[in-house]
This record gives structure tokens, C-alpha cells and sequence, in this order.
């Protein structure tokens, strides 16, 4: 089975995939300045949106913005759910392209749409950015529907390259919590920040023409609490034992073949499957990682996948494909051998600021 996709503006350099070994030197200042400049080409769908303040205790509160492609008929009325966390690097934040992607996402599919921000590093390492967004998807799974007109039985948490590695932490913590999480959608995800994985490191990954090794080192120095073990099971989803993986709801996987993170998105796919997780594994051809931000049709076509999930119906556009393919899973061997002290002491952390 193929998904289908449509022609959009591409502001990224086309022709052949070069290696790119230039060293990352941005301060933190320049790198934010530099992200929030950047200027997409393509327009966001028409679909009318509202800034709100979540409040997760008297002192704490947290901003979401929820899509809505189509308006409510009454208070009452429970709309399919996607939960958007932003690919940020763990530190620089940006809102005209999310703002692309989400709009698009929630035409397509037919879902509301609620987008799950949380605080950056430096200034907030691990695990408060983890403590804040899987704190807001409880607050929501946890709420009365008619609140925030929620489907229990219809929603996706759905986490891009950074966002892909919080969004797997948030589901897996879902599942032990028992929320009625249906679905993930993890793009581009890094789950492994040992970086230990290197199935396509040398083959693919450094044909990457968006970011650098050097980069991703860079960010991770900023994100991670010096002496914490970056294979921990809730910094690094994919060391999370076999057991709290069982529980994980039906996921689709989705990278690019010059993925700076395709190996981890493939050891993952491995690993749930492994696990018995219904899971589903989708390759961009002929491109790196930002494709979620460059390429209008590649985002139109995830609306569709979440569309044709949640409806059971295939339609026409889901029938063929020449972009998004199905691959055949990669095996891994998974370690397991990591002290349990160590998570007693991240689960502490997040606990502590509940």
C-alpha cells in the first residue's frame, strides 16, 4: 500500500545528494535568530485556529493552539484529535512553518489539531521540556471530552525529528498511565542520543544536505544534564524495555532516505515490531530531513494517512504513490541492560513537578 502526493513550491536546492561535514559554530543567540527568520514559501490552509493558556497548576502555564477545520455543531460534539509536537532541536522555536504543517495536517486529515510546546534548553534541560509536553497530553487525555471536544477513541500523538523523540517518551508514558492514547505517528524521530545507532550512517545519513553530525552534538551538549547517561530509557525512547513497549498503541514511522536520523527510525520500527506493536514504516525518496518543512505534498499526504486510519475507508489518493513508500524492516539488536536506578531517578524528576 502507497500514499499518494501532491506538486507544492520547494524552496530547498535540488540534484544530487552531496556528504555535508561542515562544522556547526552558531551560538545559541545566532541559531534562534536564524530559525525564527527562516521564511517558508508555502502558504497555510485555511483553517481557522486559537491561542489558548493551559493552566497545569496555579503557577504553571502552559500555551497550546488548537486547529479546527470545520466549526462544532454543539458543546457536545467529539472531534478526532491530533497532538502536534514541533521539531525544535530541544532549543530553538519557531511558528511559520509548525503554523504550515499543522494547518495542513488538520485540512487533510479532517482532525482538530492542538499543538504541544514546551520550554527549551539551555534554559530548561531534560526532562522539564518532557515533563511540560507529556504534562499538557494528560491534562488533555484526563479532561472531561466535552472540554476540549476530545475523542477518546480517535486521536494521534503525532512528534517531528526532536518533537518524534518527546512525542515517543510522552506515548510510552501514556501507556503505563493508561490514557486513551489510539495512535503516534513519530517523523524523523531521534530516539537514540548516544547516537550509538549507525546502520546508515555512512551509506545515507551523511548525504543529509540539512544538518550536520556536528550540529546534532551541538544541540544535544545544550539539551542533556551533564552526568546523565544518554542511553537513559526516557532521554533515549529507544532503550525502553520490551515490556513497556508492548503497550504502545498502532504507530507509523516515517523518515527520509538521507535522513540525519534514519537509522534510528528504523532500529525503532525493529524494535516495535519485534515487540508486537502494530507498526507501519513509511521511506521519503530522494530526500533528507527537512522534508516536513519543505515539502507541502509529503505534509498533505500524512493528513491523508491520518485521515484513512482513523475513517477504515481507502480512497483514491491512498491507492498509489511515487514519494512515500512501504520498506521492509531493518533487525537490530536492542540493549537492555540498563540500571533501573536510573530511571527511578528521571521518573523522580518528572513526578517532582507534577
Amino acid at each position: 500500500m502507497g500514499l499518494d502526493h501532491e506538486s507544492s513550491p520547494d524552496i530547498k536546492s535540488k540534484g544530487k545528494k552531496v556528504r555535508n561535514d561542515e562544522a556547526f559554530s552558531r551560538s545559541i543567540i545566532e541559531h534562534r535568530n536564524r530559525v525564527s527568520a527562516a521564511k517558508p514559501m508555502s502558504e497555510p490552509a485555511d483553517v481557522p485556529y486559537k491561542d489558548a493558556l493551559l493552566p497545569l497548576s496555579p503557577s504553571k502555564k502552559i500555551p497550546i493552539r488548537v486547529y479546527r477545520p470545520y466549526s462544532l455543531r454543539d458543546k457536545n460534539t467529539l472531534l478526532p484529535t491530533i497532538f502536534y509536537v514541533p521539531g525544535t532541536a530541544f532549543v530553538a522555536s519557531e511558528i511559520a512553518f509548525t503554523n504550515i504543517i499543522c494547518s495542513h495536517l488538520a485540512k487533510k486529515s479532517g482532525c482538530q489539531l492542538i499543538v504541544i510546546n514546551h520550554s527549551l534548553a539551555p534554559e530548561n534541560q531534560f526532562p522539564y521540556g518532557l515533563y511540560e509536553a507529556y504534562a499538557t497530553l494528560k491534562f488533555l487525555l484526563s479532561s472531561p471530552s466535552s472540554l476540549y471536544h476530545i475523542d477518546k477513541q480517535k486521536n494521534i500523538l503525532v512528534g517531528y525529528s526532536s518533537g518524534g523523540n518527546i512525542a515517543a517518551s510522552m506515548a510510552l508514558k501514556a501507556s503505563l498511565d493508561n490514557l486513551p492514547l489510539s495512535r503516534q505517528m513519530l517523523i524523523s524521530p531521534i530516539v537514540d542520543l548516544s547516537r550509538s545507532l549507525r546502520a546508515f550512517r555512512d551509506d545515507f545519513e551523511e548525504m543529509d544536505t540539512t544538518i550536520t553530525e556536528s550540529f546534532v552534538e551541538w544541540f544535544l551538549e545544550l539539551y542533556v544534564p551533564s552526568g546523565i547517561n544518554k542511553q537513559n530509557k526516557w532521554l533515549s525512547p529507544f532503550f525502553q524495555t520490551d515490556n513497556t513497549c508492548r503497550k504502545l498503541p498502532p504507530t507509523d514511522i516515517v523518515f527520509a532516505e538521507f535522513d540525519r536520523f534514519r537509522s534510528d527510525a528504523e532500529a525503532y520500527y525493529s524494535k516495535l515490531s519485534t515487540c508486537g506493536v502494530p507498526v507501519s514504516e513509511f521511506m521519503i525518496n530522494n530526500e533528507d530531513h527537512s522534508f516536513l518543512w519543505y515539502k507541502l505534498e509529503i505534509v498533505k499526504t500524512l493528513g491523508n494517512r491520518i485521515n484513512y486510519v482513523f475513517n477504515e475507508s481507502i480512497s483514491a489518493s491512498l491507492r498509489n504513490s511515487n514519494m512515500m513508500i512501504f520498506i521492509n524492516p531493518n533487525k537490530s539488536e536492542i540493549s537492555e541492560d540498563l540500571e533501573n536506578a536510573e530511571l527511578q531517578v528521571v521518573e523522580q524528576k518528572i513526578r517532582s513537578k507534577l
